[in-house]
């Protein structure tokens, strides 16, 4: 199933009963899953997911004119306990510097798009044909919106039944692509 190879690094839990898929009408939606719990131990952060729950991943994409309108991505509801894997798996760095963080970010974010370009090239798609130049205009124009984004971090004090917590909640969250006036607009 292409839904389960596309989302599956990152989230667990597809059945039938959770998936609903509008081919024609370009509507995906994934209801009541999991982000795995190995997402951030495979990017070398040392996390680990306790508890996941997504209520919503919605995926909006318009067939009829996908060269001229975003590919939209609502996430709602999205809830992550996560804790400190233990301190023997770390590899420390120095990160306390705004450039050693960027960086790391900047390729985490390489990492993941690596990935899917090399899965779609796996499947024998033509990095400069139609299929990839099309890609690269979905990813240029994606409209995200995230909701009620919730992740809560448990670190383990003296002991585990009473555990230091800290969160942060985030109500709303859009990345667009806008132009140089910081209007939205489409490329």
């Amino acid at each position: 199933m292409c839904i389960r190879d596309s989302f599956g690094s990152y989230l667990e839990g597809f059945d039938r009963n959770n998936l609903r898929v509008g081919v024609w009408s370009g509507n995906l939606t994934i209801e009541n899953v999991a982000v795995r719990s190995d997402i951030f131990t495979r990017q070398g952060i040392p996390l680990k997911v306790n508890y996941s729950h997504v209520e919503r991943l919605q995926l909006t994409i318009p067939w009829h004119k996908l060269s001229r309108a975003p590919v939209e991505v609502l996430i709602e509801n999205v809830l992550i306990v996560i804790e400190p894997e233990d301190k023997s798996k770390w590899n420390p760095y120095d990160s306390n510097t705004f450039e050693d963080r960027m960086m790391a970010l900047d390729n985490y974010a390489f990492n993941i798009f690596h990935n899917l370009t090399t899965e779609a090239k796996k499947k024998g798609e033509e990095s400069e044909g139609l299929t990839s130049r099309m890609g690269r205009k979905i990813l240029d124009n994606l409209d995200v919106k995230i909701r009620n984004f919730h992740i809560r971090c448990e670190v383990p004090v003296f002991s585990s039944a009473n555990p230091f917590s800290f969160g942060l909640v985030i109500g709303e969250v859009k990345a667009i692509t806008v132009d140089e006036k910081g209007v939205k607009t489409f490329i």
